[in-house]
């Protein structure tokens, strides 16, 4: 986990970074307008980059995300979007799709259709409304929490928590300013591992598997609750 001074390092950057906040995402809402449109072909989020064409994304679905689908579990993905990472979490027996814009799952549907599996969780930031406790085996997240500061990380980590079941196991992208392809993007969170690290040690996770040379501006991590065994911390 993160060095005995981390948590004291994350306190004292709570104070000086204030972006992106909640107000700045909302752009999102507007690139999905745009993107509508102007008829673009490709489903929205895929200007980002198409995970069966991009060698990094290829290897973020096989490694973190396709192992664990199961169709007798139950998972949740925060930030959908437009569903780049959601058409493979369809195969979870029951899915909740969270996201700050309502949009999105208009979108979802109309891309998907109506799924009976599937439920949808506006959240106005960084809570988790309608998901029970302790139903969670299985946590996504790609492309959001890039663009969180890290008060609210730590908010979203926070309620997170208590809907995990025990082995559960969390898989967040997250921003790494000391890659100069997020150092030089202000819509990349004031973020790095050991930030990131401290925030996750505080709320009671436990780090099982960090990757942090596949994307270029960011860091992929796994982690379970601290009390469900001890972190084996694979950094690759």
């Amino acid at each position: 986990m993160a060095a005995p001074g981390g948590s004291r390092r994350a306190q004292g950057e709570f104070d000086r970074l204030q972006m992106p906040t909640i107000e700045w995402n909302q752009r999102w809402k507007r690139d999905l307008e745009k993107w509508t449109a102007e008829g673009q072909e490709q489903p929205f989020g895929y200007q980002w980059g198409d995970p069966d064409q991009m060698d990094c994304l290829r290897e973020v679905r096989e490694r973190f995300l396709l192992p664990y689908v199961d169709p007798g579990a139950t998972a949740l993905e925060i930030g959908c979007g437009g569903g780049r990472w959601t058409r493979d979490l369809l195969g979870f027996g029951r899915l909740y799709c969270v996201d700050i814009h309502a949009e999105m799952f208009h979108y979802l549907l109309e891309r998907f259709g109506p799924q009976a599996h599937v439920s949808f969780v506006r959240s106005t930031g960084s809570d988790l409304p309608s998901v029970p406790a302790r139903s969670l085996d299985f946590v996504f997240s790609f492309g959001t929490f890039v663009h969180l500061d890290p008060p609210l990380v730590e908010e979203y980590l926070r309620n997170l928590a208590p809907l995990l079941r025990p082995y559960a196991h969390v898989v967040i992208q997250y921003s790494d300013k000391r890659k100069p392809r997020a150092a030089g993007n202000p819509g990349f969170a004031p973020m790095d591992v050991e930030l990131m690290h401290a925030l996750l040690a505080r709320t009671g996770f436990a780090v099982e598997e960090e990757q942090n040379e596949t994307l270029p501006h960011s860091n992929i991590v796994r982690a379970r609750l601290a009390r469900a065994g001890h972190p084996l911390r694979a950094v690759r």
